[in-house]
């Protein structure tokens, strides 16, 4: 996983930013591991929020495929916070165009083309932690798909 990013001076801010990005990579880590259950994308989340329910699924639907993943995934993001500092909302553009599913029984990697279906936009709202100092944690994602305006 690859991610750009709008450099941040505001130290609330850039925790938001770097946890949402933890929630990212903590669904393709499940996805590795092969586990729908696993805790990192849960400690990134929310219970029962819409954020874990998406990576949940996301997960979920690559174990039942018995797909894995390889190759790279490149985020552009960036953050808005109101000036309470207490929830921020964490825009990326996302390029699947090089990430690829992998089998997990014959260890084939799915090649395929390029598509429009390979960009999205994901806008995630992020609220500070009440249990920990410093973190961030994903409560509501929202995808649109097929986002020509993500392509590079």
């Amino acid at each position: 996983m690859a991610f750009a990013r709008e450099e941040l001076s505001d130290p609330a801010q850039k925790a938001a930013l770097n946890d949402a990005e933890n929630f990212l990579r903590s669904i393709n880590y499940a996805i590795l591991r092969q586990d729908a259950q696993d805790p990192a994308y849960k400690f990134y989340s929310y219970t029962l929020e819409s954020a874990q329910k998406y990576a949940y699924e996301e997960i979920k639907k690559r174990v039942n495929g018995k797909a894995s993943i390889t190759g790279i995934q490149i985020f552009s993001g960036r953050v808005k916070m109101p000036s309470n500092k207490k929830s921020a909302t964490v825009y990326f553009c996302r390029d699947n165009s090089r990430l690829y599913d992998v089998s997990i029984t014959t260890g084939k990697v799915r090649h395929r083309e390029e598509s429009i279906s390979d960009y999205s936009y994901l806008r995630i709202e992020m609220k500070r932690s009440a249990r920990q100092q410093g973190l961030w944690l994903a409560k509501e994602i929202h995808v649109d798909e097929k986002v020509e305006g993500c392509m590079a």
